[in-house]
């Protein structure tokens, strides 16, 4: 069986409510050799996608382990808790719970510290999972000794902004060598989407860290890596990710992601990977070249020299993806190129500013603590 040892004995839990996820419990029908599963969802407003969500996970409680899910529902005024009270009243196998805080972190150790089972599975009302999801999450937890397992990225869309942003977020270009967004890639990886876990090792490290507002999966993956556990990604954990319908949306998710990000960076300083060293030195240099710009002509040339080789990189993906698609969308395609990438770098840098400077005193920390959705 798959490895459940703790962090040293070492036990940091975040947030008030998540102080129970250390209660003792009893399993629900689990046994050691067929320990069952417990998904949690965090969920807000979200009355469009839920009532199809829900149809989607029914038939995973006939595979032949104990199966439940716990939904923290964020306080939506939207009709989503009457949706989930509704169907939670026909179905056994789902739990509605409230997350006064409305933050994903929050919810996610809300329902975590109700779980009946050994094996934490999260999941995402955004998300279309194969069948067999939960099933081949818990084999690949239990085969893999690793701590935190799950898929790739696979991003869809629907719409033709939809469709332009998951093409731009699939391509390995626009990421880098992100292996988390290599739909093939089976082995050790810094991140994975979503995640399954076992229950009593989430709870020896101390669960989502509540300080993170957003980007609370990689914060908690690479906590896990600083112990000195695995992260495990295999393509037989298959979902899609639903991407945001707009471009406008997509551009503000990607500025919660950059500053949130920093934020990460100045809890787990030893552990910045290349490519944030990267975009930090990159940020500086760039911020020192225009202020030397406005005094010195050739630095003013040199910083042109570099917009025009960006343009023209963003040129070059936008026209891969519009050979595919269509050419009339190669516009669309370069526009979510640069969307990703500066609205990145300005949550970004705003996190360096509040997280690495001002810490506590942080200028821009109200605006991107506002909820998504």
């Amino acid at each position: 069986m798959g490895s459940r040892s703790s962090s040293d004995g070492k036990r940091e839990v975040f947030g008030a409510k998540s102080a129970a996820l250390g209660a003792d419990r009893v399993d629900a029908g689990d046994s050691e050799e067929n320990p069952g599963v417990s998904a949690i969802v965090p969920c807000r407003n979200e009355a469009r996608h839920v009532e199809r969500f829900l149809a989607d996970l029914a038939p995973w409680g006939h595979d032949g382990f104990p199966f439940e899910v716990i939904v923290a529902d964020g306080r939506s005024d939207d009709g989503t808790r009457e949706i989930l009270d509704q169907f939670a009243r026909s179905h056994a196998w789902l739990r509605v719970i409230d997350n006064p805080a409305r933050f994903i972190p929050n919810g996610l150790n809300r329902a975590a510290a109700e779980a009946s089972h050994e094996i934490v599975l999260r999941l995402d009302v955004h998300t279309r999972y194969d069948r067999d999801y939960a099933r081949v999450s818990r084999e690949v937890l239990l085969a893999s000794g690793a701590q935190n397992v799950g898929g790739p990225w696979r991003a869809v869309g629907d719409t033709i902004q939809g469709r332009v942003i998951a093409d731009v977020f699939q391509h390995p270009k626009v990421f880098g060598a992100a292996q988390s967004r290599n739909v093939a890639h089976e082995g050790p990886v810094d991140t994975v989407y979503l995640g399954c876990w076992w229950r009593d090792y989430l709870v020896s490290i101390g669960g989502f860290d509540e300080r993170c507002v957003h980007n609370e999966d990689n914060e908690l993956n690479r906590r896990i890596r600083s112990l000195g556990g695995t992260v495990w990604q295999s393509p037989r954990i298959r979902s899609e990710y639903d991407v945001p319908v707009e471009v406008r949306k997509y551009a503000w998710q990607w500025a919660q992601n950059g500053y949130w990000g920093a934020h990460t960076i100045s809890i787990h300083r030893d552990g910045v990977s290349s490519r944030h060293r990267f975009s930090m030195a990159l940020l500086t240099a760039l911020l020192l070249l225009a202020v030397a710009g406005l005094f010195v002509t050739p630095v003013r040339w040199g910083l042109l020299s570099v917009g025009a080789s960006y343009l023209a990189f963003a040129l070059f993906v936008g026209a891969s993806l519009a050979r595919v698609r269509s050419w009339w969308m190669w516009p669309l395609y370069v526009w979510v190129v640069v969307a990703t990438h500066v609205f990145w770098a300005a949550g970004f840098g705003a996190g360096l500013v509040d997280f690495l400077l001002l810490g506590d005193r942080g200028m821009f920390r109200n605006t991107f603590a506002r909820l998504i959705r």
